[in-house]
């Protein structure tokens, strides 16, 4: 039985190595076709799809990290980075589902079998409010078709350590930005950072999430030392993803049934 994804990326080459992620999801799960695409805005690009891209930011987050654009500044903004995704900001949040909603809608129909599956890499943040506190909340990944795995929600979803918090919190109350040299002294290799070397090892397993959920219904693992779990620290998904064993006996057994 033999499934494809559809990969496409907007990470700059120099903070991930596509090729290797290819090569991994190729190797690893042989029974996956994988054809890389590029961009998918660039792959279907219109100009609604433009548009509904400024339509589908969140506006009241964005402003408060600094791109509290108009709305004619918002279309040049994504006219710019549907032509050169290195000008995609974290400082721009995005809607999820309707991000995800309205890039379902590109999709063409003979590309949406069960064992068709649209994966995007992307640095745009989204976030989902949580029904019970009402909330945002940034994502690492939205699975489903497409499924989107997104390298600023890696940095920024998972919780850091209480101390950079508490720390920069003291910097705010001095009017200040907590220095990276401060960060890196105190907290190096805690939490992932932007252009993080390990970017990459860390989103292998994100993809392999957003895989499994498609094409075989598996929710998150509960076992934190696979790579399937839902982490919610840094430091729960640096372990997870980066140490080994790579998954649980459980899923381990399912790659070995479903994927070979």
């Amino acid at each position: 039985m033999s499934y494809l994804v559809y990969l496409y990326n907007e990470i700059p080459k120099d903070a991930l190595d596509l090729n290797r992620v290819a090569v991994y999801l190729g190797k690893q799960r042989p029974s996956i076709q994988i054809e890389v695409r590029g961009s998918f805005i660039a792959h279907f690009v219109s100009s609604k799809l433009i548009t509904g891209l400024a339509a589908a930011w969140n506006s009241e987050l964005s402003e408060e990290r600094g791109a509290g654009l108009t709305p004619a500044q918002r279309l040049d903004y994504e006219r710019r980075a549907h032509l050169d995704p290195r000008e995609i900001s974290p400082q721009v949040i995005y809607n999820g589902f309707e991000l995800q909603e309205l890039l379902q809608e590109q999709i063409p129909r003979s590309e949406t079998s069960s064992r068709q599956l649209h994966l995007i890499l992307t640095p745009r943040l989204p976030v989902t409010k949580g029904e019970a506190e009402g909330r945002h909340h940034a994502r690492t990944a939205l699975c489903g078709q497409p499924s989107l795995v997104s390298s600023s929600g890696l940095v920024e979803a998972p919780a850091r350590p209480a101390e950079y918090y508490l720390l920069r919190h003291l910097y705010q109350n001095l009017g200040q930005e907590m220095p990276e040299a401060e960060v890196s002294a105190r907290f190096g290799g805690q939490f992932l950072t932007y252009h993080d070397p390990r970017l990459t090892d860390v989103i292998l397993g994100y993809l392999l999430q957003a895989i499994t959920y498609y094409f075989f219904g598996e929710g998150f693992c509960s076992d934190p030392r696979c790579r399937l779990y839902n982490a919610h620290r840094q430091q729960e998904m640096l372990a997870a993803q980066l140490e080994p064993p790579e998954f649980c006996s459980r899923h381990q057994l399912l790659f070995n049934q479903k994927l070979l």
